[in-house]
């Protein structure tokens, strides 16, 4: 299943290309972390600390963290549970345990969420209204719901496992969903109405699989997979394709509303070997 053309990265920053600032409220409560942004945009980072049970919240770009550059807490034994508000937000997340679950709600605006080596029970990113960037590399859930809202979203996943579920909405716009080296017991991607493209490369879903690309005219490019159960497959509105390699197993599938089903190998861009740390820093 492994790819020799995808490179496995770290996740070094974020995008530093935008005015951030603000302040954010973190603090702890039963054990349970709660981060929240202000009305500005806001840049920080949250990774393990130190010592066991600790996690650190820091500033990046002129954002302060309770009026300073960075807070550590020590007991986080609960759920982390951001909550960024509105501005165009930048949040990093980076070799981190949530042992009770992750939940990030971004809020409006044009923002980038990133998670790097994270491992948690549930995880949950909301990324809400405007033309959002969501990459996660190397995590691991149990179960995992993936939301971005309406606007011209990019989501990526690579390496990652999902014990239970995988469930990613990119709601209305024209979005671009990657999938590289992904597992998961069940797997739903709703893409919504716009000119969509997905692209999967080396994953395996143990069993059902759901697909719905909405209106518009999209493009669902699958290499290099194992599908075990049921993969319901269906386009849309619009003129859709799907492109098939000859290096997928499928045990049942039902494919509709593709006006173009292709199965030779696609001469598309390795979507899948994009630099996963360039476009993050």
């Amino acid at each position: 299943m492994s790819n020799p053309n995808v490179r496995i990265l770290s996740v070094e920053g974020l995008e530093n290309r935008r005015l951030l600032a603000g302040d954010v409220h973190a603090e702890l409560v039963d054990g349970n972390l709660r981060v929240a942004g202000d009305a500005q945009g806001n840049e920080f980072a949250i990774h393990r600390g130190p010592d066991p049970g600790q996690v650190v919240v820091a500033g990046r770009a002129g954002t302060t963290i309770n009026g300073g550059p960075s807070v550590t807490f020590s007991d986080v034994t609960g759920r982390v549970l951001v909550r960024a508000g509105a501005g165009d937000d930048s949040i990093l997340v980076r070799d981190l345990t949530a042992p009770d679950g992750l939940r990030i709600e971004s809020g409006p605006g044009d923002d980038r969420v990133a998670l790097q080596e994270v491992s948690a029970r549930r995880l949950s990113v909301d990324s809400g209204l405007g033309d959002d960037v969501v990459r996660l590399n190397k995590v691991r859930a149990g179960e995992a719901v993936l939301l971005t809202g309406v606007g011209n979203d990019r989501v990526e996943i690579h390496a990652s496992r999902f014990r239970e579920r995988l469930s990613l909405g990119t709601g209305a716009g024209d979005d671009h969903v990657v999938m590289a080296e992904v597992t998961s017991d069940t797997m739903s991607l709703m893409t919504g109405d716009g000119e969509d493209r997905v692209n999967v490369r080396g994953s395996r879903i143990a069993d059902a699989s759901f697909v719905h690309l909405g209106d518009g005219h999209d493009r669902l490019v699958v290499q290099d997979s194992v599908w075990h159960g049921p993969a319901r497959w269906l386009g849309g509105g619009g003129r859709d394709s799907l492109t098939l390699g000859a290096d997928n197993v499928f045990h049942r599938r039902l494919f509709a509303s593709f006006e173009r089903l292709g199965t030779q190998e696609p001469d598309v861009p390795d979507a899948m070997a994009t630099d996963i740390a360039s476009a993050l820093v």
